[in-house]
């Protein structure tokens, strides 16, 4: 081997179950493997997952899409957090599309393994891709020996060969495509596999290869027989240590060419060394001739560990400690009203053991839980509390696999109403119960929470269509024999909500391998349209440097307009990118006074249109939204109070970029929509100017330009260096600023609006003309609000007036001496007018921004409305 000769560092990629699931394969707990079929014991033990066959064809998922618990049809089910669940979870076939695997088994027991999986929930699919577990020449087989080894497989590939000799896999084969959603991911993973057969599963791994690093090995091999070179293949070993020779297989049957690339995402963090053996294909059987020395260490660093400790659904109020006094916690007997079908109770170290017993066809065992605090009901205010948790344990003793306890009964059901159950009454779909401690937790909001199956016998009504609830029960099993079970606690907490207009985010961050000054948290707020698309501001909300260290961010939400807030928590090392959402939104509830909001409109996202755009005058934070709703901005600071906002492109890239304009110091602020600032107190002002940003050189480059109140003098400058204009005279005091391309030279002019004149004059100055364009034009009068834009896609901005009186709108083009508008009703006194292309057309549209309710309202010049009271 002559490469990698030196050591080598990478991330670990982006892989599913890490990404997406939020829980490693790594083998550390049962339940890694949400399902499995056909075997008659599982285990973990070390970190390595045990099974041992029941009958041929048992099968290990990965990913699991759902049951069909008894007299239901398939439906997905409920799981506790953390469980690979495929509605919950689906697999993006386009983006993870390569699967690996450490296995191991007595070699007497290998044969083909197959790979399934599904789409659809419910259905019967048959998308699959099997290859034989040997290499095999038709005469002869590769002499494995028992223990690990390691399997890469491309799922999208139509042939599992990958650049190895074909003659060696003929029995490899694959139907149905790797291709869309992935609700369901399983593997026999012996297909000839008897009663008895042992399996060991030490991790898996479906990564994206397209964010891998590849690693190159290269060899050079001399002294070959002189033979046909077809014969002669190469395998690919590795190992955690460089000694011995002892490691895994981990490719096999590669052309002897020189080189190979491996994913490195496909083998989990840790060092490992690569080495290389030559095979000579027999008559009858195969030799290995040359074993090559061990490759320079390779580490694969782990990505950052992250979880979002609030928001949460567990991280609110609970009912039963805040509410009635006295927490459902099983010290004792007080959160319990009544039971029925459960006998045994005992309390002991904060537990309640019991036994489920069967009074009739399958035990409906119920706790009553105590909605009482002393002698006065204390009802659930069902607007508050909307999620629950419970966490519980039942014996296993007299049940089979996970099949086998899902058909006789572990699941548990919530019941509750106000009235009466048979009045207001509902209660849930099946919660589907594992073995060992779990913690299962539920949104009671969700209307897919609730039972569907005919004749349930209650009105379901759902959760929140109760003012309250005075009746919460819990049943715990449905049971058809008598079986112990035990309970830590019930709890029903509360939504996330600011306290006086401050949140509480939460996370706990770990990264073993990295320097802690090297971690770095950036948090992130958005929101869900109304079509369910997922949209956040483009700059974090807080940058946090070692967050293993600080743990909490304060996050003022006080400007953000009422709803469902969703943090995002992005943590990076270096080499690895890992992001969180929160289970749970943070509920804002704000009576905002749109008054001190004022219209900043602008194309921020580069699309062509113009976007809702709005800075608030005393916070200095801007809030920025598409035409279809998708946040751009979202409470972003940039001012303060007093700063002026003269948003415009100051570096050419084609979108707006946030500006202030500072009128006690003439500085300028400018920050790109991307986060990069691109100027940082800029002095081009002094008190009695007034700014009127434009791009007046033609560059396509917005430029710093004032309006001296004092003198009606222009001085521009070019954030590229050069001063445009000095003092050039073209206006007087009480003069208002229009600039704006009068000329359709490609330039801005400078150009003033007479407030004072009765009949509202214009007056138009370019530079690159030296002359007047426009002299004395009549389009206005006193209190009319000058809205210049190019209302006829000509590419010459026109004259256009706001009329605060009558809410009435009147354009006039200059270059054609026409008027475009007079009397167009759009608006009403207390309205604010903006100019902008909101639909990317090339014309400017009527805009109108309601100063009382902070909504939108747009029109074009043709009469179309393109938004109405949007946020």
């Amino acid at each position: 081997m002559t490469s990698p000769s030196k050591e080598v560092s990478a991330g670990e990629g982006d892989e599913f179950a890490t990404h997406v699931v939020g829980n490693r394969w790594d083998m550390n707990e049962l339940r890694d493997v949400p399902l499995d079929y056909l075997f008659s014991q599982t285990s973990v033990l070390g970190g390595i997952w045990h099974g041992t066959y029941a009958g041929e064809g048992a099968q290990m998922y990965l990913l699991n899409r759902g049951f069909s618990t008894p007299d239901y049809d398939t439906f997905p089910s409920l799981y506790d957090s953390g469980i690979p669940y495929g509605p919950l979870n689906p697999i993006d076939a386009g983006k993870y599309s390569r699967l690996s695997i450490r296995m191991g088994m007595n070699k007497d027991e290998r044969s083909a393994i197959l790979v399934f999986w599904q789409k659809t929930l419910g259905q019967v699919e048959n998308n699959f891709y099997a290859f034989e577990d040997a290499d095999f020449n038709g005469y002869a087989r590769y002499p494995y020996a028992d223990g690990f080894r390691i399997y890469d497989i491309d799922l999208a590939n139509d042939t599992f060969l990958n650049d190895r000799n074909p003659e060696l896999f003929s029995l490899t084969s694959k139907t149905g495509t790797w291709d869309g959603r992935i609700l369901g991911l399983y593997a026999i993973l012996t297909g000839a596999g008897r009663a008895g057969t042992q399996v060991q599963v030490d991790w898996a791994r479906l990564y994206d290869p397209s964010a891998s690093d590849i690693l190159t090995l290269k060899w050079t091999t001399s002294g070959l027989l002189q033979c046909d070179p077809k014969y002669y293949t190469v395998q690919l070993w590795v190992d955690t240590d460089n000694s011995g020779h002892d490691g895994d297989l981990y490719i096999t049957g590669l052309k002897n060419d020189g080189s190979y690339g491996v994913f490195l995402s496909s083998l989990p963090p840790g060092d490992y060394y690569f080495y290389l053996k030559l095979i000579l294909q027999g008559d009858t059987e195969f030799f290995t001739v040359a074993t090559s020395g061990y490759s320079a260490r390779v580490r694969v660093n782990a990505a950052p560990s992250l979880s979002m400790d609030a928001p949460s659904m567990t991280s609110g109020a609970d009912y039963a400690a805040a509410a009635r006094g006295s927490a459902w916690d099983m010290a004792d007997a007080s959160g319990i009203a009544g039971v029925y079908d459960v006998t045994n109770i005992a309390y002991s170290g904060g537990l309640m053991s019991a036994l489920a017993t069967v009074s009739g066809e399958g035990s409906d065992s119920r706790l009553m839980m105590n909605l009482m605090s002393g002698a006065t009901l204390v009802p659930i205010d069902t607007s508050r509390y909307r999620y629950c948790s419970f966490r519980m344990w039942v014996d296993p003793t007299g049940y089979g696999d996970f099949i086998d306890r899902l058909t006789r009964g572990w699941v548990t059901r919530l019941i509750w109403g106000d009235k009466g159950l048979s009045v207001d009454g509902s209660y849930s779909k099946d919660i589907i119960l594992l073995e060992d401690w779990h913690t299962y937790t539920v949104d009671l909001w969700a209307r897919d929470f609730l039972e569907t199956k005919p004749g349930a016998g209650c009105p379901q009504l759902g959760w929140r269509e109760l003012v309250s609830a005075g009746i919460f029960r819990v049943d715990p099993l449905e049971v058809y024999e008598p079986t112990a079970f035990a309970l830590d606690y019930v709890r029903l907490h509360a939504v996330n909500a600011p306290v006086n207009g401050l949140y509480s985010i939460c996370w706990t961050a770990s990264d073993t391998d990295t320097d802690p000054g090297n971690v770095t948290l950036r948090l992130y707020c958005g929101r869900y349209t109304a079509g369910g698309a997922y949209s956040e501001g483009a700059l974090p909300i807080a940058t946090i440097v070692n967050p293993a260290a600080t743990t909490c961010h304060v996050w003022n939400a006080s400007f953000f307009e009422s709803g469902e807030y969703y943090i995002r928590a992005e943590i990076t090392d270096g080499l690895n990118s890992l992001s969180r959402m929160s289970s749970a939104p943070v509920c804002v509830s704000n009576t905002l006074d749109f008054s001190k909001f004022r219209p900043v409109s602008g194309d921020y996202d580069g699309d062509g249109c113009f976007d809702f755009a709005r800075y608030h005058s005393v916070a200095g934070v801007w809030f920025i939204s598409a035409l279809d709703g998708a946040a751009i901005k979202m409470n972003e600071p940039w001012g303060w109070d007093g700063a002026e906002p003269v948003p415009g492109d100051y570096d050419g890239d084609g979108m707006s970029d946030l500006a202030v304009f500072n009128h006690l110091s003439g500085d300028w602020y400018i920050l790109s929509p991307d986060g990069r600032v691109l100027a940082w107190a800029e002095k081009w002002g002094w008190p009695s100017a007034e700014p009127a940003p434009g791009d007046y050189d033609g560059d396509g480059v917005s430029d710093l330009a004032v309006f001296d109140q004092a003198t009606g003098f222009w001085y521009i400058l070019s954030l590229a260096g050069p001063v445009l204009a000095w003092g050039t005279p073209w206006g007087w005091p009480g003069a208002e600023p229009v600039s704006g391309d009068y000329d359709c030279d490609g330039a801005d002019d400078l150009a003033v609006f007479d407030h004072a004149s009765p009949t509202g004059e214009w007056y138009v100055y370019s530079p690159a003309k030296s002359a007047a364009v426009v002299w004395g034009e009549r389009w206005g009068w006193p209190g009319a609000e000058p809205v210049p834009g190019d209302y006829d896609a000509d590419g010459t901005d026109d004259l256009a007036v706001f009329d605060h009186i009558t809410g009435n709108w009147y354009i006039w083009s200059h270059a054609r001496q026409q008027c475009l508008a007079w009397g167009t009703a759009w608006g009403w006194p207390a309205a604010t007018p903006i100019a902008g292309d909101f639909d990317g057309d090339g014309c400017a549209d009527l805009g109108i921004y309601d100063t009382g309710s902070g909504k939108f309202f747009i029109m074009d010049v043709s009469g179309r409305i393109l938004a109405w009271a949007v946020n």
